[in-house]
């Protein structure tokens, strides 16, 4: 597997930019899939098709008036206001607008009980089957069926009327839409004085169970916002912060996606499986972030630190995944729906975490550089030094801290070399302990002491080191600031050439300025034209320098 992971470093730095068009288009798709995902519960459907379940619910439906019902509830507000012969001609045309729809078996009401005693007292003349036209024929004929079969229909006080619906919907998404047209018959049919509403079990139940699958995905924003807010204070960085989030993101993304495009509904159980891949994947980004950091802190290269991360880390993950994928895989061969949903949806999403973890995560890290807060916390720093040191003026004690953290500390013997001239770096150097000694084959410059700093316009722009010709009193402010603040693509500003051009910057402890150089063609030692080394001192005491390498951010 370490040999796995290094080819996967390769090819993932190799093809940075089509892993990234790859991964747009995936998340394109899978917001078209999100963008069509249905919510939908539907108990009886949890069954598979041939099952005794579903085959006596059909029974039942073909045989009697519906297997499950809901109640229309009239509200009038007064006393015997249900007495009033229009009203009860509006629930009559409710009911009739309900079996117009085809989805509803049956509908009983007061208004049934009323049409039916109407006809029978004129005859049984089918076209007397209607309401009565007096408000004095309804007291009547209430008065005589007034009993325990009416009280399902209508209260003691006839102030509200009860409209029982039957009918063989299972699904939530149908039953919503049948509601909808409901509720838009009754805004044009009823007075507004009159309150009509909706309600009995299998309403309440798709009611809560939608509102369960929905609350699952509208909580998601609040939980990756907390994430990211966790991980931006672990590692002092808001944008380390939002990187983590892409690797967490993408699998459930990916997720609702193709539910969406294979027509699976999202309800109670396809919902649980974004909870689950966001711990899963959280944990993995986690462990690979800190790993990075502490490979990036001993080795101070992003490129041999996210190989390294990636060779540490690769195995867990692989194998964590392939255990989790195997497991959930178990449930697909379950003869009951969800469950098979949840185990083939859930393997998936772990090998999709596990791709993103392998591939995103690497790429993403190896653009920032990390610093832990307990990293931050342990750090013991000289105080003294930190105040005397141009390095850190204008620094708080975190930023000071961080830009320690980001550095690296090197220590060097007596003529030993920290650059040549000639080379390229994007490195800056601080003088902690000792002295270091700057020269040319053509003008030697004096020497740096503790707490000075040796900052190069090539930190932001890698080129060729020159010689150090002369020192000049460091600028006001703070250096760290001032390179942050520089566009990094442009390069440094054109220097004149010749014996008259402008020194580079050398701020030195306490603002001195290097004296005046002289030419010492012969002290170079051989093989080299100018740089700075470490310069002897009594006890042959040893020169330590921090160096910081790149771009710093706050």
């Amino acid at each position: 597997i370490p040999r796995m992971m290094q080819r996967l470093g390769e090819f993932n730095l190799r093809y940075r930019m089509p892993i990234a068009v790859v991964t747009g288009v995936v998340v394109v798709g899978s917001l078209v899939g999100w963008y069509s995902l249905r919510v939908n519960t539907d108990f009886i459907s949890y069954f598979p098709e041939r099952s005794f379940i579903r085959q006596r619910t059909k029974d039942l439906h073909e045989s009697l008036s519906g297997a499950v019902n809901f109640s229309v509830v009239v509200e009038t507000g007064r006393e015997d206001g249900i007495k009033e012969p229009d009203l009860l001609g509006k629930i009559a045309k409710l009911q009739e607008f309900l079996a117009g729809t085809g989805w509803i078996d049956k509908t009983v009401s007061v208004a049934d009980y009323l049409r039916k005693m109407h006809r029978e007292m004129n005859g049984g003349d089918p076209a007397q089957e209607v309401v009565p036209d007096t408000r004095e024929q309804v007291a009547q004929y209430l008065l005589t069926l007034e009993g325990k079969e009416l009280a399902k229909y209508v209260d003691f006080n006839y102030s509200t009327a009860n409209i029982v619906v039957r009918h063989n919907i299972t699904s939530s998404g149908e039953l919503s839409a049948l509601l909808k047209q409901l509720e838009a018959h009754i805004a044009q049919t009823f007075p507004q004085n009159v309150n009509v509403r909706f309600t009995g079990e299998t309403i309440l139940v798709n009611n809560a169970a939608d509102y369960m699958a929905i609350n699952e995905i509208t909580s998601f924003s609040s939980t990756f916002i907390v994430i990211g807010l966790i991980h931006a204070l672990l590692f002092m960085s808001l944008r380390a912060g939002f990187l983590s989030l892409i690797p967490n993101v993408f699998p459930i993304l990916t997720n609702f996606g193709l539910m969406g495009l294979l027509g699976i509904p999202l309800n109670t159980g396809t919902a649980l499986i974004a909870t689950i891949a966001i711990g899963i994947a959280v944990d993995d980004t986690v462990h690979h972030m800190v790993t990075y950091s502490r490979q990036l802190n001993e080795h101070h290269d992003q490129k041999i630190a996210m190989f390294n991360t990636m060779k540490a880390q690769g195995r867990p993950i692989i194998y964590v995944s392939a255990a989790l994928a195997g497991g959930f895989l178990v449930l697909a061969f379950s003869n009951f729906v969800p469950t098979f949903y949840f185990g083939v949806l859930s393997a998936l999403v772990m090998l999709v975490a596990m791709v993103a973890e392998l591939v995103l995560t690497p790429l993403l890290m190896y653009s920032t550089r990390l610093v832990t807060l307990w990293d931050m916390v342990l750090l013991k720093m000289n105080r003294e030094l930190i105040r005397a040191a141009p390095l850190f003026r204008g620094l708080s004690q975190w930023e000071a801290r961080k830009v320690v953290l980001l550095g690296m500390l090197q220590s060097l013997q007596p003529g030993e070399f920290v650059v040549r001239k000639g080379e390229v770096g994007r490195s800056m150097y601080m003088v902690v302990s000792g002295r270091l000694r700057a020269f040319d084959t053509e003008a030697s410059g004096g020497s740096l002491r503790h707490g000075s700093q040796r900052r190069r316009a090539d930190a932001c722009h890698p080129r060729p080191r020159r010689g150090l010709r002369r020192g000049r009193p460091a600028r006001r402010g703070n250096p760290h600031r001032q390179r942050h603040r520089r566009n990094p693509h442009r390069g440094p500003p054109a220097r004149p050439a010749g014996p008259g051009a402008p020194a580079e910057t050398l701020p030195v402890h306490g603002g001195e300025a290097l004296p005046q150089p002289r030419q010492h063609p012969g002290r170079a030692p051989p093989g080299s034209d100018g740089g700075a080394h470490a310069r002897g001192s009594p006890g042959g005491r040893t020169l330590r320098t921090l160096t910081v390498t790149g771009r710093l951010s706050r």
